[in-house]
């Protein structure tokens, strides 16, 4: 052992002082509980609070980098510690006296822009508090933050929030350390992940510086029914029937046709024929095919006794919905809460960002971003009731010109002037992903137009036993990823930035982690949403 001693033995503290600089062991005492008899077989023999350190961090960061007055660890004590610790020049005083800006602090104007694009922020229902609560826009600061809004600005808002107002070394570092506790924080961790990240953390620091689960209904199962027709999903809402014809109902009756899953062997004859017919067609002119003619042709193809078509759910999917649809202003499903853009006009929550994988998906280079215009509930003639769901959505332009991805740190962001030059407006519900959209507090009008994205995870499904309305399970938050991405860290060697040296050979660490733990009454605050708007939250309860 280490021969450490209890607080209460003579000479503890200098004994244990000792020993914690010479063995570098980071212990300062003897704890009670290694005299427990059980206490050296158990598995986990201590346990770190990674969210408070994580708020701690947090903390100390953005103060530094706001230049908050008490706040900022870039303090004089720091600056004369440069003489003997580190090499830049650029940071000690000058011939006044005074100490120069550090390249890692902002300005007044940039500390008033971060203030403002926080105090605008708007993130789904129970995703996290309302932050604009918590901006002070005389002093330019933030407070009152709770262990969770803390989670979620260091894992998701700092790429953003610094990415046009700070240097490209300052906000790279800013963005790994960032991505480094969101890789710490997955649901999901292996052993080499940990090695790696040990690895990585060194670079980084040297570099620069429960919401209610809901699934979304229950689908009655009807043997033969259609995939479409079960997937579990629940509108919400004063439901307004509207017609839908034209353009609009052939776009819908398309869209639904070539994602249904019991259709595919039917296209799969479709796209035959047309090979038989031209074997030098294209693929382009196979897909333009498909949606113009195919509707048509499966009609008649269903009608012919001769092709065997006897699933009554294929044949009423034939003839087309009712020309009579209904419209809601909310839906849940996939563990989202969505909202339509108008219905969320006026509220502090964002719920209506879509996100959709393309027809030839392999990286999130190939998403679909848009959002929530309209939700329509299609119902088929005859019984039993066959209802499907679909998302009418304004889309951003998917192409290089609108849609852009980060290539080290797979940051997405879209022209939200620019939209897809195609209409094809619905997607099914059932595919549907959420996100949000962030605007980036710049001082540059090129970057005006450009919005980040968000990508928001499904809150789980919990089978719970009814014992109460307001029973709610945090076994899995909506703010962590269930696996860990690679992101490739490349270290600019820079002349003017030296390392820190400590004439004793030991090392330096900083000073995060010690501040005082805050109550556990925080969970309970995680799991409350504070949007303003109560109606809509008394009408969640009741689900």
């Amino acid at each position: 052992m280490l021969g450490l001693r209890k607080v209460t033995e003579a000479d503890a503290d200098e004994i244990n002082s000792n020993i914690c600089k010479t063995s570098g062991c980071g212990w300062r005492k003897r704890s009670i509980f290694w005299d427990l008899p059980y206490w050296s077989t158990n598995l986990i023999r201590h346990n770190l609070d990674v969210m408070h350190i994580e708020k701690n961090v947090f903390e100390n960061v953005f103060n530094t980098v706001m230049n908050i007055e008490g706040k900022t660890k870039d303090n004089i004590k720091a600056r004369e510690d440069l003489a003997m610790f580190c090499r830049r020049k650029e940071l000690k005083k000058n011939a006044n006296g005074k100490y120069p800006k550090a390249n890692y602090t902002l300005d007044k104007n940039g500390k008033q822009a971060v203030c403002e694009w926080v105090k605008n922020l708007k993130f789904p229902d129970g995703y996290v508090s309302n932050m604009g609560r918590c901006v002070d826009l005389k002093k330019y600061k933030l407070f009152g933050m709770k262990s969770h809004d803390c989670h979620v600005f260091m894992q998701r808002l700092i790429p953003i929030a610094f990415r046009n107002l700070m240097p490209t070394n300052v906000w790279e570092p800013l963005t790994e350390l960032s991505l480094s506790f969101k890789d710490l924080t997955c649901t999901k961790l292996k052993e080499e992940d940990m090695r790696r990240l040990e690895l990585e953390i060194p670079e980084i620091l040297y570099s620069g510086m429960c919401p209610r689960n809901d699934d979304g209904g229950v689908a009655v199962p009807i043997e033969g029914n259609l995939s479409i027709f079960t997937y579990p999903g629940r509108s919400y809402g004063t439901a307004k029937p509207r017609p839908i014809e034209g353009g609009e109902l052939r776009a819908a009756q398309t869209y639904i046709l070539l994602n249904c899953d019991e259709v595919t062997p039917y296209i799969d004859i479709y796209i035959l024929n047309l090979r038989e017919q031209d074997r030098r067609i294209s693929d382009a002119d196979i897909d333009q095919m498909l949606d113009n003619n195919f509707v048509e042709w499966f009609k008649l193809y269903a009608r012919n006794p001769s092709n065997n078509v006897t699933n009554i759910f294929v044949k009423a999917l034939v003839e087309g919905p009712n020309r009579t649809t209904l419209s809601y202003p909310m839906y849940f499903v996939n563990g989202y809460k969505f909202h339509t853009i108008g219905h969320g006009t006026g509220r502090a929550t964002m719920n209506s960002g879509v996100c959709i994988k393309g027809t030839n998906y392999s990286e999130n280079a190939s998403d679909y971003y848009g959002q929530l215009i309209e939700i329509l509930e299609l119902e088929y003639p005859g019984y039993p009731f066959k209802r499907t769901v679909l998302f009418k959505c304004d889309w951003f332009d998917p192409s290089r010109h609108g849609t852009k991805r980060h290539p080290n740190y797979s940051l997405v962001e879209v022209n939200q002037s620019r939209r897809f030059n195609r209409y094809e407006p619905f997607i099914l519900a059932m595919q549907a992903c959420q996100v949000y959209y962030v605007p980036y507090p710049s001082l540059r009008r090129a970057q005006t137009d450009w919005i980040a994205v968000c990508k928001i995870k499904a809150r789980a499904v919990v089978e719970m036993p009814k014992l109460s309305k307001k029973t709610s399970s945090m076994l899995e938050l909506a703010f962590q990823d269930n696996e860990i991405n690679l992101h490739q860290i490349e270290v600019v060697e820079d002349n003017d930035l030296g390392l820190l040296n400590d004439p004793n050979g030991g090392d330096i660490g900083s000073d995060v982690g010690d501040d005082e733990f805050e109550s556990e009454d925080e969970i309970e605050h995680v799991l409350e949403s504070e949007s303003e708007d109560e109606d809509d939250d008394e009408d969640f309860a009741d689900l």
